[in-house]
């Protein structure tokens, strides 16, 4: 992902990216546990940037919520290449992000926070036989660095 961008429009770009029809201020608000004046700021910095667009209107009780997406330019600050641990990690963090019928009925809510996340994914990377050869990594921070060694990580 860019190196720019500050944690938390990270972490609200990956609420994007797990909602392909886009999420409404308060629901950003709620999922990041900032305020809407915090969520805005953010929006209007990713909007100037291209990361962020404006989606549809969401019909509610009064008036209509504007929900917000990722653009061409937001979806391309991810990384494409969709390994099994790429897979898992969607997986852990959104497990109804393949939703269809059966899915919803079927795959378990983890409710495991990003923290916990990383800590089950450094796991079982330092159980895997292969490593990847970290000339083939995105450049990364120090830390992102060491969880995809499988190394623990301590804040």
């Amino acid at each position: 992902m860019v190196g720019v961008l500050r944690d938390r429009q990270k972490q609200l770009l990956r609420q994007l990216l797990r909602n392909k029809a886009g999420l409404s201020v308060d629901e950003l608000s709620r999922n990041l546990v900032v305020t809407r004046t915090a969520v805005r700021q953010h929006l209007a910095a990713l909007m100037r940037d291209g990361f962020v667009g404006p989606g549809a209107m969401r019909p509610s009780g009064g008036r209509p919520q504007q929900l917000y997406r990722l653009t061409d330019v937001g979806k391309e600050a991810f990384p494409r290449h969709y390994s099994w641990f790429n897979f898992v990690d969607l997986k852990l963090r959104a497990p109804r992000a393949y939703k269809y019928e059966r899915v919803d009925t079927r795959m378990p809510q983890f409710d495991l926070d990003d923290a916990e996340v990383d800590e089950v994914m450094v796991f079982l990377k330092s159980r895997a036989a292969d490593k990847v050869p970290l000339s083939y990594m995105v450049t990364r921070s120090e830390r992102l660095t060491s969880i995809a060694r499988g190394e623990q990580v301590t804040e």
